[in-house]
């Protein structure tokens, strides 16, 4: 008899896609808070740091921030796998 990919013998592949999701977000989430972090480094605001000032660390905090926002936003909007 063949076995299927959703019946893998002791792997539960509903619970490791919940997993990833939960991994998914929290990278999101970190990637927001450094990425804001590096913006406010950038312009300025945050001080005492060799990125203080740096228009290169801005923009590097920008790109990190909306990757963030990306992945956040996609995993709040997946829709869960029916049962």
């Amino acid at each position: 008899m063949a076995v299927g990919a959703h019946e893998l013998p002791g792997i539960d592949l509903l619970r490791l896609g919940g997993m990833r999701r939960w991994i998914t977000f929290a990278v999101g989430v970190v990637l927001v808070l450094v990425g804001a972090v590096w913006v406010l480094q950038g312009i300025g605001v945050i001080t005492g740091s060799f990125m203080t000032g740096q228009k290169l660390w801005f923009l590097i905090g920008v790109v990190a921030f909306l990757v963030g926002v990306v992945l956040v936003a996609a995993n709040l909007t997946r829709r869960k796998p029916i049962s």
